[in-house]
């Protein structure tokens, strides 16, 4: 019996032997001058009998005591409160009384008292109505709960207190709620500390206070005022779903899962510890346990500026769960013997929130993170995440052990991080990154184990062991070092990586201790030595160096023979060597520029040598035209033009186009086919003028038939076009096509002593497209023609002039037109003595010429004048054919063969200027030399009308299609 019980008997024996009366009443004041039912400041007020059923409420009265005694005390209040005491109130509750304090009914709470308070709950306090606390106190009030405190009514708090309490849960002692909304423990104000104490004896075991709830979104321990203190040696169970078991809405609480202490939560969605306040204290001291059994759940979430520390167990066991969850600027200490595991699949052991900038992780030797079919440690924001492993981090999931998502993170592995599966171990995720693995118990997984992932990211290699680069992505410097790491197996061993394949982009230094080795094909961006270290380039292999690779000159740099330094020029003339500390590039090392295509290098001793040849652009062009403007850059940077010097750092992918651009043969295709088009429309007004076989189709580019004989006026209507695949002195080869529509009229006319014949005027539109390099390579021209032949026995004479003026557009605001002139003259002679019977077989030679000029511009680098052309094509060949009859229609054919040859101009020629230089870009369509075969079919429709198609190719360096279908009307 407590002190305060005692002398509560002491007082009620005294008081009998004075006033009789009040020996019947269940609750009696012994000491004051107030009732029990309305007791005054300082009364003494005793329960031994029987249930008290009317309510002690004394408000205003401070320093009441009230003791439950046993056997038989106790209080059953039905729609009101049972007890309502002001501040300095002292309750004590007999644990030996087999009756409770309770109430039934809403808004009826057990015991309400003011600051200052102490209670003591050896037996039962009860309520079953809704919003009816068991226990409610003001500030700095005294709880210990020995026996019983529960709730079953919704929104019913089992135990509140304000600021400055102290609640303590005895080792036998259950405190609990069953209804929905109903908190075990509130800690309301600010400083209010919980202890759920545990015991254990030899006799009874391991007995611990209980602090539960069994519905849906209830706490069993609700921290919302700042600084509150939660110490756990007993048990605190939520079992319904939305329950965190303690949950910290205030600042800077503190939390500590003691020895024997266990807190859990069995339903989804409910946390086992959580802050939503800031710089919250969490602690699971070694025998403590934190559980977790069904999804969408955490055994700790730290809030921000969180810290927890682990030394005993925190365990999730279901999916989508998670041990730890850390917040912005939160800390994680997985002490020795400390463990979190995880057992399900889409979970992780730490996950570090989308919110959060920066975390701290620290698993220490003996420490162990066991994430069976999970992750271990993963990051979703763009945290700049530090994490130190010098214990044991294992993964069982196909997903990365570690995943450290966006930021610049940091991870330092002094022990052992394993996937059983996940390829890659280590993710880095997006940032600048650093990663160091010092332990020779290491990194383990079946394939990568680090991704450094986007960003300029950091591998250092300490662990005394051989490594294969490609066990590595994403990582752009690696160096290797000694093991120094005290008491590991390998310490005082080096470490070394082979590099095999392509690492282009990656740079490998070797340190003290350190090794780095490039072969079979291997390709380094860059390496380097310092402090002793030592690298070395295979046969086969190439990797980058410069002036600062042999680092204090102390490590050991060789290049064996057949392999390849990779070195950056400069963009200067002249003289660009270098010296190299500590290298040795050994007779056959061949230097490779990665950033020019015209500087060249070679490498012996311990020096590079690179240098620009005076003719370095014009050697590297693929063609005339751009060898000219190459020279014109030679000639820039020999007189020390700056911007032409840049163009020395032109690497040798990029320079074909820098040539081909800035000499203009995007405009120079254009041109060339331009020209092609046009004499296709001469050709068809020269087929107008040939003789065939009883008038049986004429040779050119498209069949047009003549008027039908004894018909005076025609008129002709021709579809063309053509393709020319061309082999031009150009960079690349390119494509022009071409399609257009012809009409004219001609009439037959006498010539006296030179024959017969007819003259005629012609007009053509067409629309042409180059589909290389040019960029929109679009071209339209529009032609005007006369044409005229003569037949005297067994001689023909044909001839024609024509004008093409023409509009091309090269993409942008790139865009010119230009004029051209072409003629022809030709002469047959059928040797069977006449010309115009129905069998032709006629030798024939012809004179033609194209002339004109084409709009210039600029180019990226330079400016071109008018484009020129003043070229003469001869030609010689032969012309066989027949007219057949074909049931009632007549058909003729003709097969033709010759030889052309180019002279004058080669082509199109443009005068540029580069850089104050001069240079020239020349396109030409057709070869100088081509052979030509045309084959053309004529059939008579009716007496006024004839239908014609024909082939026309062009043969040599260029081939040149040409088909078209021509419909000749008489009136």
């Amino acid at each position: 019996m407590s002190r305060n019980s005692l002398l509560s008997h002491v007082s009620a024996l005294a008081l009998a032997c004075v006033a009789p009366s009040f020996a019947t009443a269940q609750c009696v004041v012994t000491t004051g001058t107030g009732t029990a039912s309305s007791p005054d400041a300082g009364d003494v007020i005793d329960c031994d009998s029987n249930l008290e059923t009317d309510s002690i409420l004394g408000p205003d009265a401070a320093g009441v005591t009230l003791n439950i005694n046993a056997p038989s005390g106790g209080i059953s209040v039905t729609g009101d409160e049972a007890v309502l005491l002001g501040n300095g109130a002292i309750i004590d509750i007999d644990s030996a009384s087999n009756r409770p304090v309770q109430t039934s009914g809403d808004s009826a709470a057990a015991i309400t008292v003011g600051n200052n308070a102490q209670i003591t709950v050896g037996g039962r306090v009860a309520t079953s109505g809704e919003a009816s606390n068991a226990i409610d106190t003001g500030r700095r009030a005294t709880v210990d709960v020995l026996g019983t405190v529960t709730t079953g009514g919704g929104g019913s708090n089992a135990i509140s207190v304000g600021a400055g309490s102290t609640v303590t849960v005895g080792p036998r002692a259950n405190v609990n709620t069953q209804n929905s909304k109903s908190t075990a423990v509130l800690l309301r104000g600010d400083n209010a500390t919980l202890t759920i104490e545990a015991l254990q004896t030899e006799q009874n075991g391991l007995q611990q206070g209980l602090v539960t709830t069994s519905s849906g979104n209830s706490n069993p321990v609700l921290i919302r005022g700042n600084g509150g203190t939660v110490n756990v040696s007993g048990e605190v169970r939520s079992s319904s779903g939305a329950a965190t078991a303690i949950l910290a809405a205030g600042d800077e609480a503190e939390i500590t899962v003691r020895d024997m202490g266990f807190v859990s939560a069995t339903s989804s969605n409910s946390n086992a510890i959580e802050s939503t306040g800031t710089g919250a204290s969490i602690l699971v001291e070694a025998g403590g346990e934190i559980a977790i059994s069904s999804g969408n759940s955490a055994g700790i979430v730290a809030g921000p500026q969180g810290t927890v520390e682990i030394a005993g167990t925190v365990g999730a066991s279901s999916s989508n769960s998670q041990g730890v969850v850390l917040g912005n600027r939160g800390e994680l200490t997985i002490r020795t013997g400390g463990l979190i595991e995880t057992s399900s699949s889409e979970s992780q052991a730490v996950l570090i929130g989308e919110d959060a900038t920066t975390a701290t992780i620290l698993v220490e030797e003996g420490g162990d993170i066991d994430a069976v079919g999970a992750q271990a440690i993963v990051d979703r924001g763009t945290t700049r995440t530090e994490v130190t492993v010098n214990g044991v981090v294992f993964g069982g999931s196909s997903e990365p052990v570690i995943s450290l998502g966006g930021g610049n993170d940091t991870l330092v592995v002094n022990g052992t991080v394993r996937g059983s599966s996940a390829d890659p171990v280590i993710d880095m995720g997006a940032g600048d990154d650093s990663t160091t693995i010092n332990s020779s118990t290491t990194v383990e997984g079946p394939g990568v184990l680090v991704d450094g992932g986007s960003g300029n990211d950091e591998l250092t290699l300490a662990s005394g062991q051989n490594f294969d680069a490609n066990q590595f992505t994403g990582v752009e410097q690696t160096t290797t070092r000694r093991n120094t790491t005290p008491g590991d197996p390998n310490e005082g061993g080096s470490t070394s990586v082979n590099v095999s394949d392509d690492q282009s982009g990656n740079s490998f230094s070797a340190g003290e201790g350190g090794n780095v080795t490039v072969e079979n094909g291997g390709r380094a961006g860059r390496v380097s030595t310092n402090d002793g270290g030592q690298a070395t380039v295979r046969e086969g292999g190439t990797a980058g160096v410069d002036a600062d690779s042999g680092g204090d000159g102390t490590g050991r740099l060789t290049f064996e023979r057949g392999s390849t330094a990779d070195v950056e020029g400069k963009a200067q003339s002249g003289d660009q060597s270098f010296d190299v500390a500590g290298a040795n590039f050994q007779d056959g090392t061949n230097v490779s520029i990665n950033n020019s295509g015209v500087l060249q290098g070679s490498a012996s001793g311990g020096r590079v040598s690179v240098s620009l040849p005076t003719d370095a652009f014009e050697a590297a062009s693929d063609s005339a035209s751009t060898a000219s403007f190459g020279a014109a850059i030679d000639a820039a940077i020999a007189a020390d033009d700056v911007d032409a010097t840049q163009l020395i750092l032109t690497d040798a992918e990029s320079l074909p186009a820098i040539l081909r651009d800035g000499a203009g043969e995007d405009r120079a295709q254009v041109a060339a086919g331009a020209v092609a088009t046009t004499l296709a429309f001469g050709d068809l007004l020269s087929a107008r003028g040939q003789t065939g076989p009883a008038a049986a189709a004429a040779s050119g580019v498209v069949v047009s038939s003549k008027n039908p004989i004894g018909a005076a006026t025609g008129a002709w209507v021709d579809l063309f076009g053509g393709e020319i695949e061309s082999e031009t002195d150009l960079t690349s080869d390119f494509d022009a096509s071409f399609a257009g529509l012809a009409a004219g009229v001609e009439q037959d006319m006498a010539f006296g002593g030179l024959g017969f014949g007819q003259v005629g005027l012609a007009v053509g539109v067409s629309r042409g497209n180059t589909d290389g390099i040019a960029g929109d390579g679009d071209f339209d021209a529009l032609s005007i023609g006369v044409y005229a032949n003569s037949v005297n026995g067994p001689s023909q004479v044909t001839g024609h002039l024509a004008y093409t003026g023409l509009d091309f557009d090269l993409g942008g605001d790139d865009a010119g037109d230009g004029h051209l002139f072409s003629g022809r003259a030709e002469y047959a002679h059928d040797l069977r003595g006449e010309y115009a019977d129905a069998i032709l077989l006629a030798p024939y030679a012809a004179l033609g010429f194209v002339s004109g000029e084409i709009d210039g511009g600029a180019t990226p680098l330079a400016s071109l004048d008018e484009g020129e052309i003043d070229q003469g094509i001869a030609e010689i060949g032969m012309r066989v054919g027949r007219t057949f009859d074909v049931g009632k229609q007549t058909v003729s054919a003709v097969v033709e063969a010759a030889y052309e040859r180019t002279f004058g101009d080669e082509g199109v020629t443009f005068a540029g200027t580069a850089f104050g230089q001069d240079f020239s870009t020349v396109a030409s369509a057709l070869e100088d030399e081509r052979f030509k075969l045309g084959v053309g079919l004529e059939t008579r429709l009716s007496p006024a009308a004839t239908l014609s198609v024909r082939y026309d190719g062009r043969f040599g360096g260029s081939d040149d299609h040409r088909l078209g279908l021509g419909v000749n009307f008489a009136f």
